[in-house]
């Protein structure tokens, strides 16, 4: 999830504010954005809706890449 943190920031949204829509704790946002975890596979639609992207946005690393 190399794009999460981003996503989220661009969604104008806190880590606290993701974790209530997705109905997890804060900690559990946390551990994704710093790859100490990783969200079950029936998570990443929900994430995608909440932050404005695809899922595969989420894993690209930066927007530059985005554009390759």
């Amino acid at each position: 999830m190399k794009n999460l943190k981003n996503r989220r920031k661009m969604a104008g949204l806190t880590q606290v504010q993701l974790a209530e829509i997705l109905k997890v704790g804060q900690s559990t946002v946390a551990a994704w954005e710093s790859g100490e975890a990783y969200p079950t596979a029936d998570k990443l639609p929900e994430i995608a809706r909440a932050v404005n992207c695809t899922i595969d946005d989420l894993y690209v690393e930066n927007e530059e890449k985005e554009a390759m």
